[in-house]
């Protein structure tokens, strides 16, 4: 960097071509001295000691000021005896953008003194002697000449004012700062007066950068003519690049050189960019358009490194260009090309060996990692299964511990007040859990354990697998109600048990709606479920009555620390299943159907379905379970006489023997299954007795309810006969928990109640019989539970087919008969009464049998 107190430099008017633009620096701008051709015969020596004495003249405060003048000039200066005071430093103000990275001169050039210049280096120009190191690049030059005379200027006609200006041939020099970057030679004195401002105009315009203007220290000529303003031509010219290289000898390519020269640095080096890349792909032909290179060129004096796209937006016909860019292998038909294909062989197959390489460490990484994780996981389940092992023996350990505890006081729990907690959960494995639809829905099919607050001294709470709409929790609230109304006989005595029951919904349905976990599950990651049911048994008996047991049904217990009254979950598992249960009745010698249980395999059960068929020729069907299903699952049957050619064969043949050889095994009764667990016929059952106020002998199934006063007195007045009226009445029920119909998901439960009223479908609390329906849940409302109480059998069936047909009426449309079973109930009905109707005939007639035989 230049110091301050370097001097002007001055250029000689010969040595101007056109106002050069620098950027701004924060240095003094220096100026050349006038140098003629006798400043060639001057030696450096003697150049050096000129301008050293120059430097002091001008500064009047030099000690060897006076010491100059008068050796030199013969100028003695007065003394004055004043002591020269310190300098006051001061900051100088520093103007401009800061330019960083600016290259200083060489070790050589940096001296106190300017060096004399050449009248052949100024005619160069100033970027040559910049590009030669005789000018600091940073530098603000100042551009002075002496006054010039005026002289005619040569006028153009209007047509030949707009046209490209003829470049003479160059000579030697001219050729020489043309290959090297330099500008064209400088015009004569006499045309450079009067176009020198408007040149000046006309190079800012084009350029669009910032003039620096430093003021000349003569004085100005009064001879010098003032600068007229000169229109703008923009000149757009097209460069056309052969084979990758450019002909600097064609007028065009001069022409823009000579338009652009006070840029001409930067838009040779992007010329020799876009060269190169021509060169490089072997382009044939490229044209240049000056326009576009000019308005791109500020942007590549900022970044320095032109990019592909850079150099294609100032090329012509790019499309043609960019496609020969884009042809595979063009890369290597340009300068170099051999050696480029040879590199790039090189470097993929070295590519593609540590590819190969890299990838095989990453497969060992990976597999490394896999195998660690594999084991720490392996190590982690191994603990959880551990501890979950030692955690469910802790709960079979606790639940015998409370199981003792309640069968040595279920003599006083069942006789005080106490709270029972009913969990109705179906603790099947996941994969059944996963294939039964709507499981949540099967598990809330038992809403009659409800009525165990028939018993007074009995609290229900009862854990549903379903959010309840409040118009649900209210029909079910109007129900239990009935209990008063039923024993009085009047209607307006409904009492309001709300307080006797709880219908509480585990939180963590919400968090697992896609799990298909048991309700015993959930209710074990609730627990703000958990911490309710504590609060409302705390200090009182209380137990849990669940569904089909389950692990977590003992992890549920043992939150709640209360005991479970049923069996642990590996015994109800093991003997609910159909191989189980035939076990169980095989023990006991109950009579069975003739059947085969422990069948593991294809051929095993033809076997043994062959051997039943030859010792049962009688039976036309034989059916056939899964183990493990529930609900009418897993179940298929087959029709022999169908499927079994020889089957009438079979039937002679048995006729040719005797009875020995075909043993029959009948009976009139058989035990098909058995079921460990609160089933759903027992729901049903509690609600049947709850709304009638009856007693169910199971020894010889005979269903009574007790006849209120009214009723009593109405057939003491129709039989006279009768000393003592009776005060019991014989029921017959009828009820389905699995009746379904897609349309009734399209009105709300309150207006089917309405429809099913309007029709005279309801229950009588006087006459203790007529129907009850269960409603499971009020969002898809596709599945419903009805039970139907009568006088006698056939009314009762002949009822229950009623109403189910006035459902099917009132809701179906003949365009939208939906999805039902309601068709295949009432045909099952008609059998049933056609069976009822012919053992009704037959008892008939074994009771005149006897009464002949009596008078006989």
């Amino acid at each position: 960097m230049y110091s301050e107190q370097h001097p002007k430099w001055r250029l000689p008017i010969g040595a101007a071509q056109k106002p050069f633009i620098f950027p701004r620096v924060p240095v003094k701008p220096l100026t050349a001295q006038t140098g003629g051709r006798s400043a060639a015969r001057i030696s450096t020596g003697l150049q050096h000691k000129l301008a050293m004495n120059i430097k002091i003249m001008h500064d009047p405060q030099h000690t060897s000021n006076r010491v100059t003048l008068k050796q030199n000039y013969g100028i003695s200066l007065p003394l004055i005896n004043k002591r020269k005071s310190a300098p006051v430093c001061t900051q100088k103000i520093v103007k401009g953008p800061t330019v960083g990275n600016l290259f200083s001169l060489p070790a050589s050039h940096q001296m106190a003194a300017p060096l004399p210049m050449l009248e052949r280096d100024a005619r160069k120009g100033i970027l040559n002697l910049i590009e030669r190191r005789l000018i600091p690049p940073a530098a603000k030059i100042t551009l002075e000449s002496p006054p010039v005379l005026p002289k005619a200027a040569p006028l153009h006609e209007f047509h030949k004012q707009h046209k490209k200006p003829v470049v003479d041939s160059q000579g030697p020099e001219d050729s020489y700062s043309s290959n090297k970057g330099s500008i064209a030679p400088p015009p004569s004195s006499s045309s450079m007066t009067s176009a020198k401002k408007s040149k000046r105009v006309r190079t800012q315009q084009a350029q669009g950068l910032e003039l620096v203007n430093c003021p000349s220290p003569q004085p100005k000529s009064p001879h010098m003519m003032p600068p007229q303003p000169l229109q703008d031509t923009f000149l757009d010219h097209d460069i056309t690049i052969c084979n990758g290289t450019i002909n600097h000898k064609a007028p065009d390519f001069l022409a823009f050189k000579q338009h652009y020269c006070l840029s001409w640095g930067s838009i040779l080096s992007f010329l020799e960019h876009v060269e190169k890349l021509l060169k490089d792909y072997a382009v044939p032909l490229a044209i240049i358009k000056s326009k576009n290179l000019m308005e791109l060129i500020s942007d590549f004096e900022l970044h320095q490194r032109p990019t592909r796209d850079d150099l294609l937006s100032v090329i012509k016909n790019r499309t043609t260009v960019k496609r020969i860019l884009n042809q595979p292998g063009q890369r290597y038909k340009g300068q170099h090309g051999t050696e480029m294909a040879a590199t790039k062989i090189q470097a993929t197959w070295r590519c593609y060996k540590a590819r190969k390489a890299y990838i095989h460490y990453r497969q060992q990484q990976w597999a490394s990692g896999v195998i660690a994780i594999s084991w720490l996981l392996h190590n982690h389940l191994a603990r959880v299964k551990k501890t979950l092992k030692e955690s469910r023996q802790k709960h079979l350990e606790n639940f015998y511990i409370r199981a003792k505890h309640l069968a040595a006081n279920w003599n006083r729990i069942r006789t005080s007040r106490r709270t029972i907690i009913h969990i109705p959960s179906l603790g099947y494995s996941q994969s059944i859990r996963e294939a039964a639809p709507d499981f949540a829905l099967q598990q809330n099919l038992q809403m009659g354990r409800l009525c165990d607050i028939l018993d007074a001294n009995v609290d229900v709470i009862y854990i549903c697998p379903l959010h309840l709409s409040e118009e649900l929790l209210q029909y079910y609230n109007k129900l239990l109600g009935l209990q008063a109304a039923v024993r009085s006989g009047n209607p307006e005595d409904m009492a309001d048990l709300q307080d006797r029951f709880k219908i509480l919904t585990p939180e963590a349905i919400n968090s697992f709606p896609g799990h298909h976990m048991c309700l015993a599950t959930h209710l074990k990651y609730s627990p703000k479920t958990i911490k309710r049911i504590k609060n409302l048994i705390q200090s009182k008996d209380a137990y849990i009555v669940g569904g089909l047991p389950h692990k977590d049904d003992l992890a549920v217990a043992d939150m709640l620390n209360v005991p479970i009254l049923g069996s642990e979950p590996e015994v109800a598992h093991l003997y609910r299943t159909k191989s189980g249960s035939k076990r169980i009745f095989t023990s006991a010698c109950v009579p069975t159907p003739p059947g085969e249980y422990d069948i593991y395999n294809y051929r095993q059960m033809l076997e043994v379905l062959s051997q039943l068929i030859v010792d049962n020729l009688g039976v036309k069907r034989w059916l056939f379970k899964v183990d493990n299903e529930f609900g009418g699952n897993g179940t298929a049957y087959c029709d022999i006489a169908m499927h079994l050619k020889c089957c009438h064969w079979a039937q002679n043949e048995c006729q040719r023997y005797d009875a020995e050889t075909w043993r029959k095994k009948w009976a009139q009764v058989w035990v098909t299954d058995l079921d460990l667990c609160y089933s759903d016929q027992l729901a049903f059952t509690q609600l049947m007795l709850y709304v009638t106020n009856g007693n169910l002998d199971c020894c010889s199934s005979r269903f009574e309810v007790p006849l209120t006063w009214k009723k009593m007195k109405s057939l003491s007045v129709q039989s006279e006969e009768a000393e003592t009226p009776s005060t019991v009445s014989t029921r017959y029920a009828v009820m389905s928990s699995q009746l379904r119909h897609s349309n009734l998901s399209v009105i709300y439960y309150s207006v089917l109640l309405q429809i099913c009223k309007a029709h005279g479908i309801g229950f009588d609390v006087q006459e203790k019989k007529g129907t009850i329906f269960i409603l499971y849940e009020d969002r898809k409302r596709y599945r419903l539970g009805m039970i139907t109480i009568g006088d006698d059998l056939q009314g009762v069936l002949m009822t229950f087919a009623r109403n189910l047909f006035i459902i099917h009426q009132e809701i179906s449309a003949p365009n939208m008969q939906g999805e039902t079973n309601f068709k295949i109930a009432v045909q099952d009905i008609e059998a049933i009464l056609g069976i009822t109707a012919k053992n009704k005939l037959k008892f008939e007639e074994e009771e005149s049998s006897k009464e002949d035989d009596l008078q006989d």
